[in-house]
């Protein structure tokens, strides 16, 4: 129907623009302002306090964060989208501060996260540029140095990250607190979303497993033709990104007094995870792995027990200056990895036991065995 015939109608017009304005009333975005030097607290993002669906936060300055922001809830079926990013006018970067350390007041798992994002809601956490990031910082020792949890984003949805650093996260605690956990557990065509982080720096990142990523197993039994849990619905994307000088101190998997079969990684992909990791020139240098295998990338995922294997991606990528006690100096690789185009450049990285570059391991026997983990394919 061209515009003519629409003019001519007006009864048609008219209910186009009722909708038109419902439609926008009924889902209009919220916008939030948070001054610089203020105090945040739990819940300003909850999806369920308002009615409202989406938000946008400008952020006009260094904030305090005294508790955590959740974006959407428990329930897969309610959808919310929150941008986060710099108020225009300001200049150079902004800083969001981990302060809960002075709280006494709460000791719940999540206390310690910046932002938590519920199934099938969307956080996207955008600065401008190299000078206007925003920064996450998790503090000194008086404040998050050891925390019960100390995780940038939890539980499964959408991510993605521009320009953004994440830096002084300290975790000596027990508890898995990588700077993002991806926890997405299984359910019945639900599609857990995607995480993508591009021109972003984690640095001083130090934790007992898996300082700056770290994917959960979603499970032992993945349902049967389930077609969003696929390692494309559920790829990782990590481009322009520089992590350096970050600790993962103990990892997991085996005893204590087999160390050097414990599993670590900066970034650590557990064997039950789905989806695609793509490195697209990533820088990762100056990682350590103090009392278990890997400096750089655990990348140990094989899917829906062989039905779909993920792979990941390595194009243009620099690992060096890692060290590891044990095996794995800058990559430990145990499922599908393609090397692509542009040259990716692997030197001066070092491991006590065995593979200061390239770790590539396959299972013999054990529980893994079990799973009917099949072989992989290695591409340089």
């Amino acid at each position: 129907m061209n515009i003519l015939t629409q003019i001519n109608n007006p009864e048609r017009v008219f209910l186009s623009l009722l909708f038109l304005l419902i439609s926008n009333f009924c889902y209009a975005e919220k916008v939030i302002e948070w001054n610089a030097g203020a105090t945040i607290r739990d819940d300003i993002v909850n999806v369920e306090a308002d009615g409202t669906r989406d938000y946008r936060i400008k952020i006009k300055g260094d904030i305090k964060m005294n508790g955590f922001i959740q974006v959407g809830d428990d329930d897969a079926s309610t959808k919310t989208t929150c941008i986060v990013e710099i108020a225009d006018g300001v200049s150079g970067s902004v800083t969001l501060k981990n302060t809960y350390g002075t709280r006494k007041d709460k000791t719940d798992g999540y206390a310690h996260s910046f932002f938590r994002v519920r199934q099938g809601s969307v956080l996207i956490i955008q600065g401008k540029s190299d000078s206007q990031r925003i920064i996450l910082d998790g503090g000194d020792t008086s404040s998050a140095a050891i925390s019960t949890e100390n995780e940038i984003i939890g539980s499964a949805g959408t991510l993605e990250l521009n320009y953004v650093a994440v830096q002084n996260n300290e975790n000596l605690s027990g508890n898995w607190a990588p700077a993002i956990k991806i926890n997405p557990g299984w359910a019945t065509n639900q599609k857990l979303g995607t995480t993508t982080i591009k021109n972003c720096v984690f640095k001083n990142i130090r934790s007992k497993l898996a300082p700056v990523l770290f994917t959960d197993s979603p499970g032992t039994t993945p349902p049967v033709n389930n077609s969003y849990n696929t390692p494309e619905t559920n790829a990782i994307l990590i481009q322009h990104t520089i992590i350096e000088n970050c600790s993962v101190i103990e990892g997991d998997g085996r005893t204590a007094t087999d160390a050097g079969q414990k599993w670590g990684g900066i970034l650590r992909f557990r064997g039950g995870w789905v989806g695609n990791l793509i490195l697209d020139d990533v820088i990762m240098r100056n990682n350590k792995a103090e009392d278990c295998s890997c400096a750089g990338v655990f990348w140990n995922s094989f899917g829906d027990k062989g039905n779909r294997m993920p792979t990941m991606y390595i194009k243009g990528c620099k690992f060096y200056g890692n060290n590891t006690k044990y095996s794995g100096g800058a990559l430990r690789i145990e499922t599908n990895c393609l090397f692509e185009a542009p040259q990716t450049e692997i030197y001066n990285n070092t491991a006590e036991i065995m593979g200061g570059g390239i770790h590539l391991y396959g299972y013999a026997g054990g529980s893994e065995a079990d799973q009917k983990k099949p072989a992989y394919n290695l591409t340089i």
